[in-house]
């Protein structure tokens, strides 16, 4: 609490922490969708320096990185409920809690990489699709003549993704493997998509860029999703290329999206050198 007895940021985290942490489960329930969209919205609106709020929490032994995992472990677990009511005809993609997020994102997006990229006749890889791949879904149908391909390492997530692009007709494969291990052929694809649950930390996102890069085109396209400097940061890790990496690509442009649109991630993009 601040002087006049109001809760903080850092309060406000510490609670809605303490509380996830505290759930056997975190598949979605009224009180488990209450503290997720508390904290979205917490990352949304809050003021001031998203690394004073950060020090506070490391000062209570909170470790930004168990949140991350925390907010991802919830995301995965709220996909797979809803693929799943879908897929039993008790619910349709736009019921999805946060289906108008995913078209303002995309629409964001694919405004973004039309500036870099002709996407007409093009194909690409978006690598963590999840159970219900609407990026994948959002920029297969907004975007006429591109292919998009799924990768992901989570077997339940791949079957799941697999099922709802059956489920509504959309026309794309989807692949079983991690980004930095399969034998899965990148040159052919124009664009590589990486969404913001690929590696839990900038190092590990790090990484995966730095063992795939000898596989790439060179004169394919790589996107980041990432979060802009404020509190969004709450959410996910922020990524920014490594000085090592940063001799592999090209760093080309960042787009960050103003709180008001309600978008949490903003993209990174390069080309690889």
């Amino acid at each position: 609490m601040n002087r006049e007895g109001r809760e903080t940021i850092a309060d406000a985290v510490e609670r809605i922490y303490t509380t996830l942490v505290g759930f056997n489960s975190l598949r979605p329930s009224p009180v488990v969708n209450r503290h997720f969209g508390e904290l979205i919205d917490l990352s949304l609106t809050s003021e001031g320096r998203v690394d004073d709020t950060l020090r506070h929490l490391e000062e209570r032994g909170i470790d930004i990185g168990d949140l991350w995992r925390i907010c991802a472990k919830g995301e995965v677990e709220l996909e797979y409920f809803w693929a799943e009511k879908i897929l039993h005809s008790e619910g349709s993609l736009d019921d999805f809690p946060y289906y108008p997020n995913y078209d303002r994102l995309t629409n964001f997006e694919l405004e973004a990489i039309k500036k870099h990229r002709n996407l007409t006749d093009s194909k690409m890889l978006y690598i963590g699709n999840g159970a219900i791949p609407y990026t994948a879904l959002m920029f297969s149908s907004k975007q006429k003549g591109l292919l998009v391909d799924c990768l992901d390492k989570d077997k339940k997530a791949r079957e799941l993704g697999a099922k709802i692009f059956d489920y509504v007709g959309q026309t794309g494969k989807f692949y079983l493997g991690d980004i930095a291990d399969t034998n899965l052929s990148f040159e052919k694809y124009d664009i590589l998509f990486l969404c913001a649950l690929i590696g839990n930390s900038n190092q590990e996102k790090n990484a995966m860029l730095g063992r795939i890069h000898p596989k790439l085109d060179k004169r394919s396209l790589v996107v980041v999703r990432s979060v802009p400097d404020d509190h969004r940061r709450l959410l996910y890790p922020q990524f920014s290329f490594s000085q090592e990496n940063m001799t592999r690509y090209e760093p080309l442009a960042e787009y960050n999206p103003p709180r008001e649109l309600g978008i949490i991630n903003s993209i990174k993009l390069a080309e690889p050198r």
